[in-house]
């Protein structure tokens, strides 16, 4: 038994004298790893600080963003896998645990990047849900609930996280949706017709289909309202003044469409004489006061869609007080030779 016990004894000597030169071997792999980790971490956060997620500069930059957010973080996984395998094996072979102080700002930095993508990419999300909504189905005060609800998630981050240069884009990005849909609420107005939706689409070089089965906000999205702000107030100003001038024409057609003249009979002494008009004081005011209306309409700068309409209705009013002027000028004449019979 004894014996025994002293060949294992001297096979473990043995075996310990071994594994030295391959402790020693992989202690050397190790420090050539360790060597190469640290300029791997060294070029990562270069690379991280002037091309990473965190380093862009505009809006229209955040997809990009958030691509390279999903890139880095894969490289920045594979690094932190790396270092821990290394800090095993340090371990093992009794060596100092190595510190990594630029690994450890670019984790923290990730994490702030990515509470910011996360609600950027969650707001993306909303707008894309938003944007299927057709446009005769609006509801504006819904998206503006929306997106200020997302912009209150972001003053609900520590300090850090909202002060990163990211952060303002991303609120400046959210505040500029914001400010976009009011002027959908003006493109609801009952004053635009296909007309100024063709200007629209002029002023802002974007083409779309206004059909109400498939015209939805997508269209307006894209279009990133806010730039045409001024374009759009002009639009919507000319449709509503167009449209006061729409229903002057429509009152003006609709009254003598259902004017009617009084006609009365011409009773001398017994005898009926025939028939002649009546009193027509309530035609005469009217026929006055469209007359003016339409000269005033004629004179506006908005009369453009109405302008061959509004001439028509001016000849005819007009051809109306020649008739109505020849008719009192006959009936003068009439009296006095009935009156003579």
């Amino acid at each position: 038994m004894t014996s025994h016990w002293s060949e294992i004894f001297l096979n473990s000597k043995h075996r310990d004298v071994n594994l030295k030169r391959v402790k020693g071997r992989f202690t050397e792999i190790t420090l050539i790893q360790l060597d190469r980790l640290r300029k791997s971490i060294a070029a990562f956060a270069d690379k991280f600080a002037q091309h990473g997620p965190g380093s862009i500069k505009t809006g229209e930059e955040l997809p990009q963003g958030l691509k390279l957010m999903r890139i880095y973080r894969d490289e920045l996984t594979k690094l932190e896998n790396e270092k821990q395998e290394l800090t095993n094996a340090e371990k093992l072979f009794n060596l100092p645990i190595s510190s990594y102080p630029e690994l450890y700002v670019i984790q923290k930095e990730t994490k702030n990047l990515e509470r910011l993508y996360q609600l950027y990419e969650q707001q993306v999300k909303a707008r894309e849900q938003w944007s299927e909504t057709l446009w005769r189905d609006l509801d504006v005060q819904l998206l503006i609930d929306g997106i200020e609800n997302f912009i209150k998630e972001l003053k609900k981050m520590p300090r850090e996280v909202k002060g990163m240069a990211l952060a303002k884009l991303i609120e400046l990005n959210m505040k500029e949706f914001r400010e976009s849909l009011p002027l959908m609420l003006d493109l609801k107005n009952e004053a635009l017709r296909e007309r100024h939706w063709r200007t629209l689409m002029k002023e802002t070089n974007i083409e779309f289909d206004m059909n109400p089965e498939s015209f939805t906000l997508e269209n307006l999205f894209q279009m990133n309202l806010q730039r045409f702000n001024d374009v759009i107030q002009n639009i919507v100003t000319s449709a509503t003044k167009e449209l006061q001038i729409e229903k002057g024409v429509r009152e003006v057609v609709d009254a003598w469409e259902k004017m009617k003249f009084n006609v009365v009979k011409y009773v001398k002494g017994n005898q009926e004489r025939g028939f002649v008009l009546g009193a027509v004081d309530e035609v005469l005011q009217a026929l006055d006061d469209h007359t003016m209306a339409l000269q005033s309409m004629a004179g506006s700068r908005f009369i453009g869609p109405f302008l061959s309409t509004v001439q028509q209705w001016e000849k005819s009013l007009s051809l109306i007080a020649e008739v109505k002027s020849v008719q009192s000028i006959v009936c003068s004449i009439l009296s006095d030779f009935f009156f003579h019979l």
